[in-house]
């Protein structure tokens, strides 16, 4: 055998048993390998096989398909198998060391961040509770100027309240006096219109009598008295004159108030104009039966008693009830206004404006 380049002992016998590496054609004696348990005698295999140098920067495989040398088998046997490295070994324990530098590390850079960590923390915590008592300082002063203002309000309120409370009690009081007061005022009306009433039961009034100049009212009253069949003289007569107009923009005559010397007197006059007119419908009181106007139209002469201004105001609202309301009678008699609806039902008499506002 011819001298080839070794890689074990370097030492080159021609007849030493050696063995060529498949990758880089370097031989090793089967001794040399024998020794170390690189390799085991296995002719089959020797074509393939490859020194520990290519073996180490060949590509991990599968460990799988690696072959395992069997326990049973000859010390001197040629099968092929490949041997694990001793230097594993120390790999594994650098390995080992420096997963324990690094978890050293670690730990350092753990305390280290914690440590920065805490202190951040507390740094944190007393700027926020700085920043917390500064901005709570200026709330706590505002909730404490509204509480005073609050307060300061709800006293006010409380006195409006009083005040509020006792001005119900007058204003409730003052209603009450209110009421009594125009009770009593309707009252006195009441009772100032039937004196005032009573001061006219002597006298009759006369509507439409024409007014001339140098016009004796007596013997108009006279004439009045010849023509419905009384007689009425003088010494009957308490006064007479007319009166001041109520509107004056009326074209109709002033009245004439004729006081007589007595009520019976009043009355029988007016008995009697009631029974003239009902005798002569066609041929009422006119001013032709007391020599005025013969020459010209005409007019109605109305007599009848003299009313209080109250009653004259509810009178005249009695007659225009009276026509909304289809009543066919409104008379007056002693002072008193009275109202019908027909020939069969009964007189009502009107009392006030309240009961003609019910009126049905």
């Amino acid at each position: 055998m011819s001298k080839i380049q070794l890689n074990c002992c370097n030492e080159a016998k021609d007849d030493e048993d050696c063995v060529c590496c498949a990758k880089c054609k370097h031989g090793y004696h089967r001794a040399c390998l024998k020794s170390t348990g690189q390799f085991s005698t296995n002719t089959e295999s020797t074509t393939e096989w490859m020194c520990p140098a290519c073996t180490s920067r060949r590509p991990k495989g599968n460990s799988e398909n690696t072959p395992v040398r069997n326990k049973n088998t000859l010390v001197g046997s040629e099968q092929n198998v490949t041997k694990r490295s001793t230097k594993r070994v120390a790999v594994s324990s650098l390995n080992t060391e420096k997963s324990s530098h690094l978890n050293d590390i670690r730990e350092m850079v753990s305390e280290t961040v914690r440590a920065e960590m805490k202190e951040m923390l507390t740094q944190m915590r007393t700027s926020i509770k700085s920043v917390l008592n500064s901005e709570l300082k200026v709330i706590r002063e505002e909730i404490t100027d509204m509480k005073n203002s609050i307060n300061f309000i709800n006293s006010q309120y409380e006195d409006f309240l009083k005040e509020h409370c006792a001005n119900l009690t007058a204003v409730k009081d003052l209603k009450e006096n209110n009421t009594k007061l125009e009770a009593t005022i309707n009252a006195l009306n009441t009772r100032v219109n039937e004196l005032e009433q009573r001061t006219r039961y002597n006298n009759l009034e006369l509507q439409c009598v024409p007014e001339r100049k140098n016009e004796n009212l007596i013997k108009i009253v006279e004439q009045l008295g010849s023509v419905i069949g009384l007689d009425i003289t003088s010494d009957k007569i308490a006064n007479v004159t007319r009166v001041a107009k109520v509107n004056r923009q009326s074209t109709r005559p002033r009245s004439v108030i004729v006081q007589f010397n007595s009520p019976l007197t009043r009355d029988s006059v007016m008995a009697a104009v009631i029974k003239y007119n009902k005798s002569n419908p066609r041929d009422k009181l006119n001013t032709s039966h007391i020599g005025i106007g013969l020459s010209e139209e005409k007019q109605p002469i109305y007599i009848m008693e003299h009313l209080s201004p109250g009653n004259k105001a509810l009178h005249a609202a009695a007659r225009l009830k009276a026509k909304e309301k289809d009543y066919k009678y409104v008379w007056v008699r002693n002072g008193r206004i009275l109202i019908r609806k027909d020939d069969n039902s009964d007189y009502k008499v009107v009392k006030n404006m309240d009961f003609l506002s019910n009126l049905s």
